[in-house]
């Protein structure tokens, strides 16, 4: 987490310990959270290793998840509100454009909850937004390997 800047992602307080609004109804999470997550995920975001950030938002957490698998790995980053993606490539553009330059990571406007099967399969799932229903058995039969967090 030290290798990417939160103040590039949060638009005020970005290093309160609370979610920040970054406008159209969502947030970025809290850094103790970024931080739970990262540490659950840590086994599945090794260098090489593909990761699906579903509800990206500010592009924060998927700029990190790409850091951690390096240039040989992959990170899919979506998001179903293009505000928000348009957001993520913004902010990513600040000072973590080697990211998307290099191909390590890639933000896309979509359905989360479908995937996004061209860059599959997945090490890692993680799941950054709010959801009425996952359909895991969906997911595995795709080919990934999902390990949810929210």
């Amino acid at each position: 987490m030290l290798t990417v800047d939160r103040s590039n992602y949060a638009p005020r307080n970005p290093y309160t310990d609370a979610p920040q609004p970054i406008g159209h109804q969502a947030t970025i999470s809290a850094p103790h959270m970024h931080a739970h997550a990262l540490e659950l995920l840590s086994k599945h975001l090794q260098p090489g290793m593909r990761a699906l950030d579903v509800g990206c938002g500010s592009g924060y957490l998927a700029a990190v998840m790409a850091r951690m698998v390096g240039v040989e790995g992959k990170v899919v980053a979506m998001d179903y509100l293009s505000p928000l993606v348009a957001l993520s490539l913004e902010n990513l553009r600040k000072t973590d454009a080697d990211l998307i330059d290099s191909g390590t990571l890639q933000v896309e406007q979509g359905d989360g909850w479908k995937g996004f099967e061209k860059a599959s399969p997945y090490d890692s799932i993680h799941v950054g937004a709010a959801a009425e229903h996952l359909d895991f058995k969906r997911l595995w039969n795709a080919g990934w390997s999902p390990f949810l967090t929210s």
